[in-house]
């Protein structure tokens, strides 16, 4: 195996290990009275969850709306901490031009 791949196990291993981080961090913001729909906290775990979604599609592929809507998802997902520059051109180039307006 390259070095620069990562084995099932791996993989398996840190959705496990993701899984239960965002359990406790879902538990400690309740406790200390924290809204898990605030919209800060809602972006927090959103950002967690799609890299769950991500390590998930490395080891069961996705249909094509599935990895459309991942791929549409991203940049509310992580634009507070990606230029728009970027945004944008992530948009033009995994929707082939398909998005009006980019």
């Amino acid at each position: 195996m390259p070095a620069d791949r990562i084995s099932r196990a791996q993989i398996e291993r840190r959705v496990a290990t993701r899984e239960a981080l965002l359990g406790e961090i879902r538990k400690w913001l309740q406790e200390h009275g924290e809204k898990l729909d605030a919209e800060e906290n809602r972006a927090y775990l959103r950002q967690w969850e799609k890299a769950q979604e991500r390590d998930g599609f490395t080891m069961l592929a996705p249909g094509r709306w599935k990895s459309f809507r991942h791929l549409i998802d991203f940049p509310p997902t992580y634009g507070e901490i990606m230029p728009s520059k970027a945004t944008e051109s992530l948009l033009r180039a995994r929707a082939g031009g398909a998005v009006p307006g980019l």
